[in-house]
């Protein structure tokens, strides 16, 4: 196994130096050797982190920077950064996690041990101060599960992918999918035949946004995990021709303006929660008043489930 050549994967955005420099050393730190560390700057003018950046490269000549002349998003970094890998493995990391420092090996004895081809890990929650939100955040650990898990939510978390570098190539990469561009390529590994894990240890932090996204960007990207995932329930992937009309279609607006709508109605529901009356009786109205809040729930008892028959 030490023989083997991990590249790690990183993009960075606009995401603070220390917050950077944590992800960082935690990867520089592994116990398994890093054989490369590609690293795709996304933002031109993030002066500090380029600095930071830069320095670290001088001293670990296995760290590979690409700068991009403008911002390019999220996709099209990663494709520029799967171009550049040599590696026989690809672990993914996010400028804003800390990984814990047995990461590398851990996933990739596992992945090795039970045959797969892409593997991701239980996480912790934390927040903008390292603080632990959820300690242990557990998915379905065996293909079986992930692949029925998949039929109602993302199985595998992002940044915690290990997987084999043929995956990423005989996939070609990321699709622009808006804000959905993992579950994308978990669904279309899982079609192309591909055995799918999560190691169950927590190996990575996972950092929280506090503030989270507009009720907007969330129903834009529920609206596109919705299109995927009846797709896949029906064996099949969605065209990306097919998939940029949606928002333009009767039915994808109209998915968009339920989903704004509970949103909206769970924001205000969080607000409430120092109140517990106040806060059970606007949590009934929700689910009677918005058709996306009932379908939450169930799509919720059902990846409940499946994570009780896979632990």
């Amino acid at each position: 196994m030490s023989n083997e050549k991990v590249s790690v994967l990183m993009c960075t955005y606009k995401e603070p130096k220390e917050y950077v420099r944590q992800a960082a050393e935690s990867i520089l730190k592994q116990s398994f050797p890093v054989y490369e560390y590609v690293i795709v700057i996304d933002d031109p003018h993030n002066d500090e982190v380029i600095s930071y950046l830069e320095s670290i490269s001088e001293t670990h000549p296995f760290v590979k920077l690409i700068f991009n002349d403008k911002n390019l998003g999220l996709v099209k970094s990663l494709n520029r950064g799967l171009e550049e890998i040599t590696g026989d493995y690809i672990c993914r990391m996010d400028a804003d996690d800390i990984a814990k420092e047995n990461r590398i090996e851990k996933q990739l004895a596992y992945l090795s041990a039970n045959h797969l081809d892409l593997t991701g890990c239980a996480v912790e929650d934390i927040d903008e101060d390292n603080h632990v939100i959820n300690q242990a955040v557990a998915f379905p650990e065996k293909h079986e599960q992930v692949a029925e898990y998949l039929k109602y939510n993302n199985a595998l978390v992002h940044p915690s992918w290990l997987g084999k570098k043929e995956v990423f190539e005989k996939l070609c990469g990321y699709r622009e999918i808006k804000a959905c561009e993992d579950y994308d390529f978990a669904v279309r590994c899982v079609l192309s035949g591909f055995m799918l894990g999560n190691c169950p240890e927590v190996l990575l932090s996972y950092r929280i946004n506090q503030k989270g996204i507009s009720s907007t960007n969330r129903a834009i990207q529920k609206t596109s995990l919705f299109f995927l995932r009846d797709a896949y329930r029906k064996g099949n992937v969605i065209s990306l021709e097919e998939y940029n009309g949606i928002f333009n279609t009767k039915q994808g607006l109209k998915k968009m303006k339920g989903l704004e709508k509970y949103y909206r109605l769970s924001a205000e529901l969080k607000k409430k929660k120092g109140n517990k009356s106040a806060y059970l009786l606007h949590g009934m109205y929700m689910v009677l008043a918005s058709s996306e809040a009932r379908k939450v729930l169930i799509n919720e008892y059902a990846c409940k489930k499946i994570l009780r028959g896979s632990h």
